[in-house]
């Protein structure tokens, strides 16, 4: 199978991959975008602290999750820093709140392997974390594994902004749609995109209208694929992200 159709979403059969050896690394079953036989692994990260988290020992605080797109997979940590909360943190940004980047292992998607459990349960069990109060955003690869994890465990978030991810390649989220109608959503996508067609997130977006009271969408007409360089380093989101509380049934 080839990288690129492998990135984008294997739909049904096996996917295939060979190390620069030659030896095969991975072999994969897919259905209906699934893996059949995930593996229960764990994955890094990185954390950023707010700045009173050390002093304030018994505030628990909101937690943010972002999900990088495909050209920050694999081993090296750093790459999580070009792009999203931690290219702002980088930049000497500083949030109200904890932020983690996990890294998914390259040539793999968010959605491929059972990750995530141990991932949150490591997570609460390590610091103060607020669980009525956790979002989860993410770009590309990203923005489409926030679909996924949202749509797999809908009671764990508190909001989410999916930006420029692929939708259709998985009839998971197309068959349980409706449990994506009681978190509040921000979604993100440039109209003329040439990486992840504007029509993969309109097309859920479409799905979830009326049955989402907390469903915002913001397109822009003469943008690409980059939209998140234009979200991310604004307030407006993370104030948004900030009026949710899974306590509070109406955050409108």
């Amino acid at each position: 199978e080839s990288e690129k159709k492998w990135n984008n979403g294997q739909l049904n059969g096996i996917c295939k991959y060979w190390n620069d050896k030659g030896d095969l690394e991975y072999e994969i079953t897919f259905k209906n975008g699934i893996n059949q036989f995930p593996e229960t692994t764990s994955y890094n990260y990185i954390t950023y602290l707010p700045t009173d988290y050390v002093n304030d020992t018994l505030k628990e605080y909101p937690l943010l999750i972002y999900l990088h797109g495909g050209s920050a997979r694999g081993s090296d940590t750093l790459d999580l820093y070009d792009a999203g909360p931690f290219d702002q943190i980088y930049r000497g940004r500083t949030f109200p709140f904890i932020v983690v980047a996990p890294q998914c292992p390259k040539h793999l998607r968010w959605s491929t392997e059972n990750w995530f459990e141990h991932f949150y349960y490591d997570l609460i069990k390590k610091y103060r974390i607020d669980t009525n109060r956790i979002y989860l955003t993410g770009e590309s690869l990203g923005g489409s594994g926030t679909w996924f994890l949202a749509t797999k465990y809908p009671d764990k978030f508190a909001a989410i902004a999916p930006m420029s991810g692929f939708t259709s390649h998985m009839d998971f989220i197309d068959k349980n749609i409706d449990k994506l109608k009681n978190i509040p959503i921000w979604a993100f996508h440039g109209k003329i995109d040439n990486v992840v067609p504007f029509e993969e997130t309109e097309r859920i977006i479409k799905k979830l209208k009326g049955k989402n009271e907390n469903l915002k969408f913001t397109s822009e007409t003469y943008v690409g694929h980059w939209i998140h360089w234009l979200i991310y380093p604004n307030q407006e989101l993370y104030d948004w992200f900030m009026k949710y509380d899974k306590r509070l049934k109406n955050n409108n």
